[in-house]
């Protein structure tokens, strides 16, 4: 099986499929919230399974209520949560430096990000025009698991993207 998609109304669902998964047969895996989609789906429990703990390919959850540290062993991942901090973000940042595998992570949240606290804890952007033309703000660090990696960091209040290029 290369995908996988699964939507559930909740989290109790996924605990009846995932035990069966094999992680290395599934390269992409999305989890969405049947019904309403603004009401965040509980994930504690999932990401506790070894299954869960295995898969390591592309990821694509809905609003959830777990915290991004649950999706590290995914190297591309889509996910969206109510809010997260700037203490999240660093530690993702610092997780992706220090990463080989990871590819690229597109946070979505509901509540807004604090641009003022990312320069405190980041540094200033770097200013340019997206491929749609929408004005967009960029971090670039180098990545130590290979520093020949570049990771960039795109900003918008709410969302961000981590990149790995190279």
């Amino acid at each position: 099986m290369e995908s996988l998609d699964l939507e559930v109304t909740q989290q109790s669902q996924l605990l009846l499929i995932l035990p069966y998964i094999d992680p290395d047969a599934v390269s992409y895996l999305r989890i969405e919230r049947y019904g309403s989609r603004d009401v965040a789906l509980k994930s504690d429990d999932m990401v506790k399974l070894e299954n869960w703990k295995k898969m390591g390919n592309s990821i694509h959850i809905g609003l959830n209520n777990g915290n991004i540290g649950d999706f590290l062993n995914f190297s591309d991942i889509y996910v969206k949560f109510p809010m997260i901090t700037v203490e999240d973000l660093v530690f993702l940042k610092e997780t992706f430096l220090n990463s080989s595998h990871m590819n690229c992570v597109y946070l979505q949240v509901v509540t807004p990000f604090d641009l003022p606290e990312l320069l405190e804890v980041f540094g200033p952007t770097e200013n340019d025009i997206n491929y749609m033309g929408s004005h967009r703000k960029r971090w670039f660090f180098k990545c130590y698991s290979k520093p020949e990696d570049i990771l960039s960091i795109d900003f918008n209040p709410r969302c961000l993207q981590f990149q790995r290029e190279n």
